[in-house]
């Protein structure tokens, strides 16, 4: 009977956490760089999946995963949460730019009723929402 040559199988086998994954130190340095050159989360992971990075549990880079990574070594997006836009308001860090002031001076001013309730529209999360009335926004900047 002859004999039939051995073929090499690899097996990736699934680990627990990301820092045992083989390559682990390669991958956080890849995702550094590739998150300098201006990449989204979505387009790093799958450069690192085409270029043989893995995530623990995956045979690909999970977009979770590049997140969690950016997080821990606060390579944070530069710009920041997409603004949200309301049409004819500001946001009190947005009305702070307009007016060249810091945002706690916007804020000690609703406090305090110096920009009046009429003006503002309260969310559900806290955020103001303030007119852009241009009699109130005039009065504010001869403040400022």
């Amino acid at each position: 009977m002859a004999l039939r040559p051995l073929h090499r199988l690899e097996v990736q086998t699934p680990v627990g956490v990301q820092t045992a994954v083989n390559g682990c130190a390669a991958m956080v340095e890849r995702v550094g760089a590739l998150h300098a050159q201006g990449l989204d989360d979505t387009q790093i992971a799958a450069q690192l999946s085409r270029e043989g990075f893995h995530s623990a549990r995956r045979s690909d880079v999970a977009e979770d995963a590049v997140t969690t990574i950016r997080h821990a070594y606060r390579w944070l997006d530069r710009t920041g949460p997409r603004p949200v836009v309301r049409e004819g308001y500001h946001t009190v860090p947005a009305l702070a730019q307009r007016l060249g002031v810091r945002p706690q001076w916007v804020y000690r001013r609703l406090h305090t009723g110096q920009i009046e309730a009429e003006y503002v529209t309260a969310t559900h999360r806290h955020s103001s929402w303030i007119q852009d009335d241009p009699a109130l926004i005039s009065r504010l900047q001869i403040q400022a």
